[in-house]
């Protein structure tokens, strides 16, 4: 089965969104989709942990990663290709990666690891939720 890695309308579109300063609560509205979705959309902007990255460097990171050359980027976001390419190195360095391929691999891994946490907390939920229910069952007897 083959990838498509090519990125979709609505993901360009929210990073488009968010390069124009618009919120994430607003970026939903206009879509009429929910804030999560949105941020999915745009799951450059979720880069956690020690590294620290501008909003610029993340809407840049963005693009590279959905496959953008600089000079379209540059164009998306308003600005020179120059300007692009030293927001693309900072992001390398700061992330330490040398290329895209290792910027998505490293996105990636990080994505299903903020998953697999969610997985945790979702399975303490259900189990939580389960106990409560076995006492008030135990309750009814």
């Amino acid at each position: 089965m083959e990838l498509n890695n090519n990125p979709t309308d609505r993901q360009i579109e929210v990073l488009s969104l968010r390069a124009q300063n618009v919120s994430w609560s607003e970026i939903a509205c206009r879509l009429g989709i929910s804030i999560g979705t949105a941020r999915n959309h745009a799951q450059h902007a979720r880069i956690r942990g020690e590294v620290r990255l501008t909003r610029r460097e993340e809407e840049v990171c963005g693009f590279v990663q959905l496959g953008f050359p600089d000079d379209e980027i540059a164009t998306r976001l308003n600005t020179s290709a120059r300007t692009v390419e030293l927001h693309r190195q900072r992001v390398f360095r700061k992330l330490q990666v040398a290329n895209h391929a290792q910027l998505a691999s490293k996105l990636y891994l990080q994505e299903i690891s903020e998953l697999n946490k969610r997985i945790e907390e979702l399975e303490q939920i259900v189990n939580e939720q389960a106990a409560e229910i076995q006492r008030f069952e135990n309750d009814l007897r």
